[in-house]
């Protein structure tokens, strides 16, 4: 740390993959998180608390609000994020298409929604069909065999020679600290890059933040 403030973080595979993997969640998820959390008062937060107050009733026929609310994440390296709750994964995705007792072409068709009606018999598709997800080649992003140097403004670099933190320790006075990084500090992290360029320090230096 230097004049309080985060200099930089030594890091290995889940914490450097659960920053990447922050690209894939859709909006509704990042503010769906904070808003549970009650730790963003943004007005997107309002939005969202709006159409959980909805009834079904306001929203047009098969359209549910969990289509807003919990969007589906594509996730075929990645079944769940790291140092989030373990509720976190997306709900299961359902397609639609016609019943078994219609045309063989009818079932090429699918849907995301009941009740579609098939392009082919015209009827409504009804008869359900699960994705499945690819099998899991490699967890996550980055190799679990490196470590990672993570700035205070979340520039990531794999560790070397150059930039080790004894090449830093050497040059500056600084204090070293060792943080556990669960929940709740995932969630001030998270927080903290949506609107700040010094993230690890607001996130693990400043309560109030």
């Amino acid at each position: 740390m230097k004049a309080n403030r985060v200099v930089y973080a030594e890091a290995g595979k889940d914490f450097v993959d659960f920053l990447f993997y922050w690209f894939s969640f859709p909006l509704a998820t990042v503010v769906g998180l904070l808003s549970k959390e009650n730790i963003w008062s943004g007005s997107l937060t309002i939005l969202y608390k709006s159409i959980e107050n909805l009834t079904e009733s306001s929203f047009q026929p098969n359209r549910i609000k969990d289509i807003l609310l919990k969007p589906w994440v594509p996730q075929p390296y990645f079944p769940a994020a790291p140092l989030l709750p373990d509720g976190f994964e997306p709900p299961e995705r359902t397609f639609y298409t016609c019943a078994s007792s219609c045309l063989s072409l009818c079932r090429q068709e699918v849907a995301d929604y009941r009740g579609a009606l098939c392009s082919i018999c015209g009827r409504a598709m009804m008869g359900t069909l699960k994705y499945v997800e690819p099998p899991e080649v490699a967890r996550g992003f980055v190799s679990e065999l490196d470590t990672y140097t993570v700035t205070d403004k979340l520039v990531v670099e794999r560790q070397s020679s150059t930039n080790s933190g004894a090449a830093v320790l050497g040059e500056l006075q600084v204090e070293e600290r060792v943080v556990q990084l669960g929940y709740p500090e995932a969630i001030k992290v998270l927080k903290a890059a949506l609107g700040s360029r010094m993230v690890l320090t607001n996130a693990f230096l400043r309560e109030s933040f």
